[in-house]
């Protein structure tokens, strides 16, 4: 298997002898295909013979001349043209490649690029990776593999640079261009990701991408720039340092946005007069990169004062909110031993009478009986509800606050810090009012029997005949 792989390289290799070779390849979501064009040698006709009568299954292979009739290698004469084409299968994460010209071509799909996973490539010798996908020598037959479990952020240049036109445009996402593993040694197909790689974070480092005449660019500092594109090849030198930025803007921390706009104000400043944007990056790169450092640094020293500020704040509402809940639990408590102080009155005042021989109706205590287990009923529910109603709107004034006073706090810290002892208060501010709602029922209950063993048969057989008349219809109807 592996030895047909490196004879097709070296078939391909052999037949770049020829001044007007062409390689056209196309790379879908489901094949691989190339086309070779060439004038062939011995050497070349020998090698395709060979690959020609040993092709695996999975490549296909047609081989043409001239006059476009499919013919053998080996009927060939040294001189004539062939156009060999190789097709193979190929899967949506996973991406075979013959050439350097193919690899080029998928290199400039942004499409392609944006979801790929690895890249396999005929005659490539060492790998390496980058933040989105890996690039390995191609050795063994297709095979597809299952997308990165590990689900990668995806950071989108166009969100942050401006353009107008999708032949000058950001890539898509920034993870295919940051170089994360480097190859132990630099071949052709390296450099031309690294060719490619230039180009594309070159124009991150802008506001906007203009595609004009000579393809322009604007910085959007003090003053502005508007400035000529140039030769991103110029920085392949200085790859080094670009990655270093690009890595300190877009992929280490948050605030991207914040960073790149510090980055390229500072790149604005003092611009050479009459020097392109490309050819004047090298120099004013670093200085520009420890300049939007301070800058980050001094926001984020007078962000931490603000931010102590607003968690200083947080807990003094905290507390207030907690001693809130406290006061209301005590007021319910009070209220309870309020009315229940009016019980035990009543039952003194009921029996001191009797006790005394004082001469007073009996008739009054039932209804006097009935009225308080009424009114220490009402006065308990309207104290809950009203309790309740404040602590929903306690609850809403709190999530309209949240992301505009403590936005910086993600969930899990707001979580920890504010709503955890709120909750906790609140648990505590439920089990009372449990408490008083299970003893005031008690209470109304007891007192309501104790009225009706006062009342004498008359009166008792009078309420019971209307209250059973009155059931009796709403049942009915």
């Amino acid at each position: 298997m592996t030895s047909i792989l490196q004879k097709i390289d070296e078939s391909i290799q052999a037949s770049r002898k020829d001044p007007e070779f062409l390689a056209s390849e196309s790379i879908k979501n489901d094949s691989a295909r190339v086309l070779i064009s060439a004038k062939m040698d011995k050497d070349a006709l020998i090698l395709w013979q060979y690959v020609y009568e040993n092709v695996p299954n999975w490549i296909e292979i047609t081989v043409k001349d001239d006059c476009n009739d499919e013919v053998k290698p080996s009927s060939c004469s040294e001189g004539d043209k062939l156009n060999i084409t190789l097709k193979c299968i190929a899967f949506e994460n996973n991406r075979y490649i013959f050439t350097l010209e193919g690899w080029n071509v998928f290199l400039h799909n942004d499409d392609l690029v944006s979801i790929t996973n690895k890249v396999n490539i005929l005659g490539l010798k060492h790998g390496f990776e980058t933040l989105g996908y890996s690039v390995e020598p191609w050795n063994h037959a297709p095979e597809k593999i299952e997308p990165n479990e590990t689900v990668r952020t995806s950071i989108n240049l166009q969100s942050y640079v401006k353009f107008y036109s999708s032949e000058f445009m950001p890539a898509s996402d920034i993870a295919p261009w940051v170089l994360y593993k480097m190859p132990e040694a630099e071949d052709n197909f390296f450099k031309k990701w690294l060719q490619v790689s230039c180009n594309m974070l070159c124009r991150t480092l802008v506001n906007e991408l203009l595609a004009d005449e000579k393809k322009s660019i604007c910085l959007t500092g003090k003053p502005p720039k508007k400035l000529i594109y140039g030769d991103p090849d110029i920085l392949l030198s200085d790859y080094s340092v670009l990655q270093t930025v690009i890595n300190w803007i877009f992929i280490e921390g948050n605030e991207i946005e914040l960073k790149h706009t510090f980055f390229t104000s500072e790149l604005a400043r003092e611009w050479p007069e009459y020097v392109s944007f490309c050819e004047g990056l090298p120099k004013k790169l670093p200085m520009a990169f420890e300049s939007a450092k301070l800058l980050y640094k001094a926001h984020i020293r007078a962000s931490s004062r603000e931010t102590i500020k607003s968690l200083s704040d947080l807990r003094k509402t905290l507390a207030e909110d907690t001693q809130k809940i406290i006061s209301q639990s005590k007021d319910i408590t009070s209220a309870l031993w309020k009315d229940l102080a009016l019980v035990i009155s009543l039952f003194a005042i009921k029996y001191a009478l009797d006790a005394s021989k004082i001469n007073i109706t009996n008739n009054i205590f039932p209804y006097m009986f009935f009225a308080l287990s009424i009114y220490i009923f009402i006065s308990q529910v309207t104290t809950l509800f009203i309790n309740k109603n404040y602590f929903k709107i306690l609850d809403n004034t709190r999530l309209v606050w949240r992301d505009k006073l403590y936005g910086f706090l993600d969930d899990t810290d707001y979580e920890n810090l504010a709503v955890t002892p709120l909750r906790e208060a609140y648990k505590a501010y439920q089990i009372i009012a449990t408490f008083v709602v299970i003893l005031t029922l008690l209470i109304s209950f007891i007192m309501i029997i104790l009225g009706f063993s006062m009342l004498d048969e008359h009166a008792t057989n009078a309420i019971t005949s209307w209250l059973s008349s009155h059931l009796i219809n709403s049942y009915c109807s």
